[in-house]
């Protein structure tokens, strides 16, 4: 038993999530089985966790030195799950670089190897700059973060989408930059020199807030991520979450960009014998505007003593691939091999005798089906409650609705009956 946990279950239909804590000794696949009970039933279900050494690549360009980049690039040089290159241009002609940067943002090319860009001073930005960085976010998938120091404005405003910013006046008291869904203090930031927009973009949120304006705030630019920080300041008053707060925004921001060739399966645990579906994503085809593109992709299910090719077809979006593979009869850990145009990713797949994979839970979905034509949701335990619903749904109109009755197809009943009525009335008074 690695971690066990015991809750109590508040009603006959609640939805619990219960967190459970695996700390992994090594890389690789990691087989586990999660065991719940109640009331004497039990119920499992085999899982599989891969431990990789991922590293995010992260690079800071800064046009001119800025200290709120400064801090935010040392944090995240003494975490060792980021690689950082930097640049910052000094002076003219004048740069201090760490690792190998780019010369500038204006090319997507170089850009490309990295998986989030952190811009210190975003208003030196030129509009070359800002063209790259665009093109990196819609082309590559990657995050941007703006890092301000100042309320100068510049072409950076065109990936931004805000129109109008409001910012503190001078000599404003520093305050708490508050986040999270109870609106707590969890981001460990405060600042003096605040910038927000006046209205955020259609699809933004904030991730934290001064008194209710959005200084930190994320959108979405293409299939990319931009995160715009106005707390100008907030490096003179860092503290303890100073840090952890942007490894964390920063790296949740990295892991979002789609890797180069993207694998994964129907089912990471299967067992002796069974289908196993494959879904390959190729990231350069699926988000170049560059079409038609011609690609070849090798795929296949390996061990030291097996190796069997996977046949994968084309699959309902463009740069998509998919193919079945039946599982082998021994059971141990296979990987799952793909290759294109020099790039590599593997998947691992355990097969298992007696694999038991969880059941999907398919309530959210139904109940998002049903409240979006105005429906209810409800438990067994509670459905008396259906019928005061259907009596709010199924609602009783009088209206004023004019008939014409001589327009039926029945009017001829009652005229063929009166027709045959008057002529048997003239034939008994004589009258033909």
């Amino acid at each position: 038993v690695i971690d066990r946990v015991s809750q109590t279950v508040s009603a006959d239909s609640a939805t619990m999530r219960v967190p459970l804590t695996f700390v992994p000794t090594a890389t690789g696949t990691a087989s586990l089985r999660v065991t719940a009970e109640l009331g004497g039933a039990r119920s499992e279900a085999d899982v599989a966790v891969h431990i990789d050494e991922q590293r995010w690549g992260v690079l800071f360009f800064d046009r001119r030195p800025s200290w709120m980049s400064t801090f935010v690039r040392r944090a995240l040089e003494d975490d060792p799950r980021f690689v950082v290159t930097s640049r910052i241009v000094t002076s003219r002609d004048v740069t201090t670089d760490a690792g190998r940067p780019p010369l500038s943002l204006a090319e997507y090319t170089p850009l490309a190897a990295f998986d989030a860009v952190v811009v210190g001073a975003p208003d030196a930005l030129t509009a070359r700059d800002v063209d790259g960085l665009n093109a990196f976010m819609r082309r590559r998938g990657g995050g941007v973060v703006f890092l301000f120091d100042n309320n100068t404005r510049g072409p950076y405003e065109r990936i931004t989408s805000v129109a109008t910013w409001s910012s503190t006046p001078d000599g404003a008291r520093a305050d708490a930059i508050v986040g999270g869904p109870n609106n707590t203090d969890s981001t460990g930031l405060r600042a003096a020199e605040l910038s927000w927009p006046a209205q955020l973009p259609l699809g933004a949120h904030a991730i934290g807030t001064a008194s209710g304006r959005p200084v930190v705030w994320k959108s979405s630019v293409g299939s990319g991520t931009l995160v715009v920080s106005g707390a100008q300041d907030a490096w003179k008053y860092r503290g303890a979450n100073f840090d952890s707060f942007w490894r964390a925004t920063i790296g949740n921001v990295a892991a979002s960009a789609p890797a180069l060739l993207d694998v994964d399966a129907d089912a990471d645990i299967v067992a002796p014998g069974e289908r196993i579906g494959i879904n390959v994503t190729l990231r350069e085809v699926a988000l170049s505007r560059d079409l038609p593109l011609r690609v070849s992709v090798n795929a296949t299910l390996e061990s030291d003593s097996v190796r069997t090719p996977v046949q994968m077809w084309p699959g309902g979006a463009i740069g998509a691939l998919r193919g079945t593979v039946r599982a082998p009869a021994t059971p141990g850990t296979y990987n799952v091999v793909v290759t294109s145009a020099g790039a590599r990713a593997e998947l691992p797949i355990i097969v298992a005798e007696n694999a038991t994979r969880a059941s999907p839970d398919d309530r959210d979905v139904v109940a998002a089906f049903a409240h979006s034509r105005g429906g209810v949701v409800a438990p067994s335990s509670q459905l008396s409650s259906m019928v005061n619903a259907l009596d709010r749904a199924v609602t009783h109109q009088l209206r004023r609705e004019t008939w014409y009755p001589m327009r039926s197809a029945w009017w001829i009943v009652p005229f063929a009956l009166l027709l045959g009525a008057e002529w048997w009335w003239r034939r008994r008074r004589g009258h033909v």
